[in-house]
């Protein structure tokens, strides 16, 4: 008899293997998924502080202007 906790142990085995160790298909290199994520949220990060920067400067010319 099969244990109900088994599928969901190959899921979570399957996964980790998925994200962590093999190359990721669509990226050159050999970078992994999870690297890749991780790589992306720091691009996003730093492109909303550069925005931010931006928005500020350019409401500190506007007040300055009038």
């Amino acid at each position: 008899m099969q244990r109900l906790d088994q599928p969901q142990e190959f899921v979570d085995s399957f996964d980790l293997i998925r994200n962590l160790q093999r190359p990721h298909q669509a990226v050159l290199g050999r970078i992994t998924p999870q690297q890749s994520w991780d790589a992306t949220a720091q691009i996003v990060a730093a492109y909303a502080e550069q925005v931010d920067d931006a928005i500020s400067n350019s409401e500190a010319v506007t007040r300055t202007e009038h």
